[in-house]
Formats: C-alpha cells, sequence, structure tokens
C-alpha cells in the first residue's frame, strides 16, 4: 500500500504544479523553449536495475511535455532465482514534468514517465539453443519529485526520488511485476533554452 499512496501523492503534486499548463495549453500557453536530457535511474530496493537513457521536451507555460527513452540490464537479484540468463527492460513514452519558482537558483522539481517497453528474457540453454527466450509488452510509470540547480542559464540538474512501476509481466515466471518495480533516485540534466531573457524573469 505505500508504494501506491507515494504514487498518489507525486501524481497530486504534479497535477498542481502543472495546473496553469492545464488550463493555458490549448489557449495562451506560451512556448518558451526546448531542451534535451540525458537521464539516469538508481534503483533504491535491493535488486531494482539501475536505468540510462535520456528525453526532450517543449518548455510549455509553467512545465514541459516531451518524449523519453530508458534501458535496464541489471537486474541480478533475479539471476539465482530460477534458470535466467539475462533480462533486459527497455521502456519509452510520455514525459510531463515542471518546477516552481524556476527563476530561483535552487527550486522544487517533479516529473512522470509514462511509457511501455519490452522485457527481454534469456533463459539459460536447454534442449535447444536459445528455444524458450520470450519477451514481455510491459508498461511503466515512475513519477518523481526533488530538487533542480540552476548552473547556467542553459544547465539545470536536478536529484529526485520516484517510484518505478511495472505491469504487464506473464505470469507463470520465475519473475513477476514486483521484481521491477521499486522505489528509485534520478539525476536528469536538461540542456537547452527556458525562456531567459536580459529583460524578463523566467518563473515557470
Amino acid at each position: 500500500m505505500k508504494k501506491y499512496f507515494f504514487v498518489m501523492i507525486a501524481f497530486g503534486w504534479l497535477t498542481n504544479a502543472l495546473q496553469a499548463q492545464t488550463e493555458t495549453l490549448f489557449g495562451n500557453a506560451r512556448l518558451r523553449g526546448a531542451f534535451a536530457a540525458p537521464i539516469v535511474e538508481w534503483g533504491l530496493k535491493d535488486g531494482i536495475a539501475a536505468a540510462g537513457g535520456g528525453g526532450a521536451a517543449l518548455a510549455i507555460g509553467n512545465g514541459f511535455v516531451g518524449a523519453y527513452g530508458l534501458g535496464s540490464t541489471d537486474f541480478r537479484q533475479l539471476y539465482n532465482t530460477g534458470d535466467l540468463e539475462s533480462l533486459r527492460l527497455a521502456h519509452g513514452g510520455l514525459w510531463i514534468g515542471g518546477a516552481m519558482s524556476a527563476h530561483k537558483l535552487i527550486h522544487l522539481y517533479g516529473s512522470a514517465r509514462i511509457g511501455w517497453g519490452v522485457l527481454d528474457v534469456d533463459l539459460q540453454d536447454g534442449p535447444g539453443p536459445d528455444q524458450d527466450d520470450f519477451s514481455d509488452e510491459v508498461f511503466v510509470l515512475t513519477p518523481e519529485i526533488g530538487l533542480e540547480l540552476n548552473v547556467t542559464k542553459w544547465l539545470r540538474i536536478n536529484s529526485a526520488i520516484g517510484y518505478r512501476h511495472v505491469g504487464g509481466v506473464l505470469p507463470g515466471q520465475s519473475f513477476n511485476n514486483d521484481d521491477l518495480r521499486g522505489p528509485i533516485m534520478s539525476v536528469t540534466a536538461r540542456i537547452g533554452w527556458f525562456g531567459n531573457g536580459p529583460n524578463r524573469e523566467n518563473r515557470w
């Protein structure tokens, strides 16, 4: 229950932070800029794999909307509990978020990555080569909240904690959805143009 409580709290904050964007996205919302961002995640629960990848987004109103892609390869805790040889999780999709009082040196940041992907499973060799290998289509949801630092006008670095929710793993295996989900810590470097101008203060 704790993990679902955290997800609800994170989404509640994110909805509040992006309220101005939601009200104006199809009205007079202002496109402030765009950025690209390398993203790294670490699992805070034993065995939850680290992930690496990146994303890109448009800065609109008080938040941003874009896309991301991440991949994980190290689920060591599963290799000793069955006949797994390797397991790879890759996913991508929608990335939304925002920052409060982003004109300040350090400010509150939040985002949610909502994606779909593939879980590639390699099993130890059976009677035939790779005959038992298979893939699952999965859904991945990762809300997060943290702090962001304005390093320069074009570089912002944030660190956040969140929860990686994974669903869709087929039953009957030596692992399940719970083995792939759990709390995470992320570091993201947003590189681009955030609407800063010499005669106006950027407050998104």
